[in-house]
């Protein structure tokens, strides 16, 4: 259970990451319309280009962290005419399926990611960066997803994430 709460730390602190980037490139949003209607101001170059990267970083990193607070969007049309056995049965596929696109996102990713840097690939826009260094973030978040998927699956966080409804409930 301590390698869980080590987890959930982690998927925690990268949720916060990702929180302070979506701050970080509101204010560079802001900034550069701003400065585009100031005669003289200081211009900022790429950062629609930044904003690109940064909200796939923020995308993955954040997540792991939104499965395990079942904070993402979910199509219950079908489950909540289940059973409640039938409800069972169906998170568990959904969780095999979701264990089965993270296991195929870490190898394609990882894959991708190992040919950039083994052929030196760079990026050629407003920044000049090595490509895997874009790619890197996708395996290891494609791993953290599995490892959340297989968390569910094992019953130790349950199958089925909490509900807002729920959360409401309970608060």
């Amino acid at each position: 259970m301590r390698a869980v709460r080590l987890f959930d730390r982690l998927i925690d602190g990268l949720a916060v990451l990702a929180a302070c980037i979506l701050f970080a490139i509101t204010f560079l949003i802001a900034f550069d319309a701003l400065t585009r209607h100031i005669p003289f101001a200081p211009r900022l170059n790429g950062v629609i280009e930044l904003t690109e990267y940064a909200l796939y970083i923020v995308t993955v990193l954040a997540s792991p962290w939104a499965l395990r607070l079942g904070a993402h969007i979910m199509v219950e049309i079908v489950t909540d005419s289940l059973s409640p056995k039938g409800k069972s049965v169906a998170a568990i596929l959904v969780n095999l399926i979701g264990l089965i696109v993270s296991a195929t996102l870490i190898y394609a990713g990882g894959l991708a990611t190992w040919k950039a840097w083994m052929a030196g690939t760079l990026v050629f826009k407003s920044f000049i960066f090595p490509q895997f260094w874009l790619l890197l973030p996708l395996p290891i978040g494609a791993l953290l997803l599995l490892i959340e998927f297989l968390l569910r699956l094992s019953g130790i966080r349950g199958r089925t994430p909490p509900t807002l409804k729920h959360q409401i409930q309970e608060g």
